[in-house]
């Protein structure tokens, strides 16, 4: 299908730093972050096919919450590069992009893969992927072994990398596929797809698609869920 996208959630995590087990079956206002995440994949309308990837050990309760949203579930690797390849290679063949998310960004906007997907066509086929980034607004240093400061990073050329990433199907494929042993060293899939050579854009990304990770982090999102829901 032309220009259709098959979206990888990765929700194989075990929220070892939140502290509440699998991240993605963690209760946020009421309901699993990956319920959330589900949601606001659906609300695209260039989304075909969803694939979650779960951790072993969680596999049915992640299951339970999937099918009720349509969504397949494969069983995860042991680091997130390997997750993302299993769950790329689980999508059908009628995708033409793909778009890797994060259940631990539950308040991703609606038509945000939609939005992505206009922007990546708009670029020409010479850009290979596109994600969203938010602008760093505290100074950035880089420091030493000691903690002394070496460097400060010009903050206005830097963005924090979110998710979904969106990518042209094939040249994601071909760009895990040719990481070989390199793969377990990239955090995301625009630096596998660089290491490949490919030209990956980033736009202005929303600031409430935050990656939960920490306690305060949770409970700044129910806060935000409450104050969208009032």
């Amino acid at each position: 299908m032309t220009n259709a996208v098959g979206v990888v959630i990765l929700a194989a995590g075990q929220g070892l730093r939140l502290g509440h087990g699998p991240k993605a079956l963690v209760p946020l206002a009421g309901r699993p972050m990956l319920a959330w995440a589900l949601e606001a994949v659906a609300a695209n309308s260039s989304v075909t096919d969803v694939v979650v990837v779960a951790p072993a050990a969680a596999l049915d309760a992640v299951r339970a919450v999937a099918d009720r949203h349509g969504a397949a579930v494969v069983e995860g690797g042991a680091t997130r590069p390997e997750s993302a390849a299993l769950g790329l290679a689980a999508l059908p063949g009628r995708v033409s992009h793909v778009a890797v998310g994060e259940a631990a960004r539950p308040l991703l906007p609606a038509g945000e893969i939609d939005r992505l997907l206009d922007r990546l066509l708009a670029a020409g086929p010479a850009v290979t992927g596109i994600l969203p980034g938010s602008r760093v607004f505290d100074t950035t240093h880089e420091i030493a072994a000691d903690g002394s400061i070496v460097g400060t990073a010009d903050r206005e050329v830097l963005r924090g990398a979110q998710t979904p990433q969106l990518f042209c199907r094939a040249c994601l494929r071909r760009a895990y596929r040719r990481a070989g042993a390199a793969l377990d060293g990239f955090t995301d899939d625009a630096a596998v797809v660089r290491h490949d050579g490919g030209i990956v854009a980033v736009i202005d990304g929303d600031p409430d698609n935050f990656k939960i990770t920490t306690e305060r982090d949770l409970r700044l999102a129910e806060l935000l869920v409450e104050a969208k829901t009032r």
